[in-house]
């Protein structure tokens, strides 16, 4: 994901320097991935492999509001990336214009050597 960051959110880059915004540390919590677009906008990623519930919406508010405290000037916003979404997380995110979900798929390529 990290290695794709420009082509799957072209406005954004791994904020810092030294792709600090990787397992980005706050309040001693790890954001997955924290992006920041050229205007200063912030961009909240939470991966999760197989089937993400509404436990993850909570998880992801968070991030979004401990940053908000950092950053109070900055715009924020997330998304949740899964294999795959509940219902449970679908109707939790209803209550909110601040996240939004993809799902992924993984190709495996094999090559000789």
């Amino acid at each position: 994901m990290v290695s794709q960051i420009n082509e799957l959110f072209p406005e954004y880059k791994i904020i810092g320097e030294n792709n600090e915004g990787v397992e980005y540390l706050i309040g001693g919590k790890r954001i997955d991935i924290l992006l920041e677009k050229h205007n200063g906008d912030l961009l909240v990623i939470e991966l999760k492999s197989g089937i993400a519930n509404y436990k993850v919406f909570g998880q992801i508010s968070m991030y979004i509001g401990l940053l908000m405290d950092k950053f109070p000037e900055r715009k924020i916003k997330g998304f949740i990336i899964a294999g795959e979404m509940d219902e449970s997380l679908r109707n939790a995110i209803k209550t909110t214009d601040k996240i939004g979900l993809k799902t992924y798929k993984m190709k495996l390529e094999l090559n000789d050597d």
